[in-house]
């Protein structure tokens, strides 16, 4: 593939209508529940992550003096004899009590803490093992920590990464790598259960950690920043939306960044865009390598980006021709819409750079692999209208009004894009 030369695109013109189709969703996909065809195998590591995860969450309650509720230990006990329907009753008696879900009752102490986060990721991962084909199960494993050296630290953005990676890791015991997932960074019982977890790699303090808070609310009051989710009451400031969470966990990474990469490399994958790592990433499978130095500008090493786009596009065709050669995989949508994301990310980094050709066929690739997921179809459509190109933004739009199932709300958001995009394809049009 040759490289375009940069060149200047315009804003995005849709964003707060992309931004609800996506619903604030980090996986670019929703579980399915599917039951149907559950492994001995993925039963036998469920059940020994569990027995692991318990042990940890004993040890955290004697370190930090905290009780470990009743439903947690049902929820222990039921995962490690791989009982599903048990760990899903145990988890729904608690989960409107952690504050961690939409239209939450307000957080249980008892429940919100760092035991919370071990018993999190054990019903995650017996969620999601059953989402997976059991083939593009391994192969995910494979594609998502096979290129990490020792002494990486992953930044994770997407349950899947979050949450299988974290399986992944603890079946390995030589892995040496440590997994932080970006998007609950402004939670300090997730910072402390970090701490307590992985301690080769340094954290903030909880001084600092409240520094990157303050600054986001005067940000907000100074009006630098506009986010109508930043509630007072009683004197008392809090943060309830997706905006801010993420702009505070988007300080925190980049302090974890700049007091670690002497001693360790890190990559990413993406949940929301963190602006100040793209100077510094580049593809690296299926994940982002983030670079301690910014990389040098397409148009300064051509021959350096030349390489790095070539060797993206033989990894990522693998991946679709993987899918497509085997019916039974492609019809895992978790599997393929997880991969879809993942693309999405790469694609992004080529639209920064403006290496258009690059980035408009990663888009198509991620459109491809997760044919119903909004994220990649308005990305890609975006870029068309930064582009000029508002037929070919229109038409992507409208197959993925096609691909919705009927009566998805998503159609009508859908179609309102398409409205705003023909409006500003008749504004922009040239004066005859």
């Amino acid at each position: 593939m040759r490289i375009t030369p940069t060149v200047a695109l315009r804003g995005a013109l849709v964003q707060p209508v992309f931004a609800l189709l996506v619903l604030a969703s980090v996986t670019g996909c929703s579980p399915q529940h599917r039951l149907e065809g559950v492994t001995n195998q993925a039963d036998v590591e469920v059940a020994q992550f569990a027995k692991h995860k318990q042990a940890q969450m004993l040890a955290l309650s004697q370190k930090r003096k905290i009780p470990v509720p009743p439903e947690f230990a049902t929820l222990m006990e039921a995962a490690s004899r791989a009982d599903w329907m048990a760990v899903s009753n145990a988890y729904e008696s608690v989960r409107e009590r952690s504050g961690w879900w939409a239209g939450s009752k307000p957080v249980d102490p008892v429940i919100r803490n760092e035991l919370w986060h071990p018993v999190h990721e054990v019903y995650w991962v017996f969620l999601l093992l059953r989402e997976f084909h059991p083939v593009n199960l391994a192969h995910y494993r494979e594609d998502l920590l096979g290129q990490l050296p020792s002494r990486s630290v992953l930044f994770a953005g997407t349950d899947p990464g979050r949450f299988l990676g974290t399986l992944f890791l603890e079946a390995q015991t030589n892995a040496n790598v440590t997994l932080i997932t970006q998007n609950v960074l402004a939670d300090s019982t997730y910072e402390e259960y970090i701490r307590d977890t992985q301690p080769s790699v340094r954290m903030p303090s909880i001084d600092e950690a409240n520094a990157a808070y303050r600054q986001y609310i005067d940000d907000v009051r100074a009006g630098r920043v506009r986010d109508e989710d930043v509630v007072v009451e009683n004197g008392r400031v809090s943060v309830e939306g997706v905006k801010g969470i993420m702009s505070i966990g988007s300080q925190l990474a980049r302090w974890i960044f700049e007091h670690n990469n002497d001693t360790h490399s890190f990559f990413a994958e993406e949940s929301y865009v963190l602006p100040w790592m793209y100077p510094n990433l580049s593809p690296c499978g299926v994940l982002m390598r983030l670079d301690k130095l910014p990389l040098s500008k397409p148009q300064d090493d051509p021959a350096k980006w030349q390489r790095i786009i070539q060797d993206d596009f033989v990894f990522w065709d693998k991946i679709s021709s993987r899918f497509r050669v085997r019916p039974e995989l492609w019809a895992d949508v978790y599997a393929r819409n997880t991969y879809c994301k993942m693309r999405c990310a790469i694609a992004g980094i080529y639209e920064y750079r403006g290496i258009v050709n690059a980035a408009e066929k990663a888009y198509q690739q991620a459109v491809a692999l997760g044919s119903a997921n909004p994220e990649a179809a308005f990305r890609l459509a975006n870029l068309y209208m930064r582009l000029n190109r508002p037929e070919q933004a229109i038409h992507t739009l409208r197959q993925l009004e096609k691909d919705f199932p009927a009566g998805d709300p998503r159609i009508g958001l859908t179609r309102d894009a398409i409205k705003q995009f023909e409006s500003a394809s008749r504004t922009n049009a040239p004066a005859k």
